[in-house]
């Protein structure tokens, strides 16, 4: 898959308001535009409490575009990887550390 085939990034996720007063949560792209909403699938916590995914969920698809990237990086560098290349270790490297930065914003 390119990233021709899916609306380019960066995409955001949060609890936006919507016309009759609720909130939804959704992840966007850059203009503002609805790529795809969450809904609120219930998840049992135990003790009667009820609680949901959805931020969680809307924050994994958000950075989609960038671990699409990170990726095909990858992808380009295993032919280096597999010959022994240095260089191509290096570069791993610093896609590793990109990879992190990226899991860290889902985490949030």
């Amino acid at each position: 898959m390119s990233a021709d085939q899916f609306t380019p990034g960066p995409w955001y996720a949060e609890h936006r308001a919507q016309p009759d007063g609720m909130y939804r949560t959704e992840v966007f792209n850059r203009e503002g535009k609805t790529i795809v909403f969450c809904d609120w699938t219930p998840r049992y916590a135990g003790n009667g409490v009820t609680t949901t995914d959805r931020a969680p969920n809307a924050r994994l698809i958000a950075q989609a575009p960038e671990l699409h990237a990170i990726a095909r990086k990858l992808a380009a560098l295993a032919e280096g990887l597999e010959n022994g290349s240095s260089a191509a270790e290096h570069a791993a490297t610093r896609l590793a550390l990109e990879a992190k930065d990226v899991l860290k914003k889902v985490a949030a």
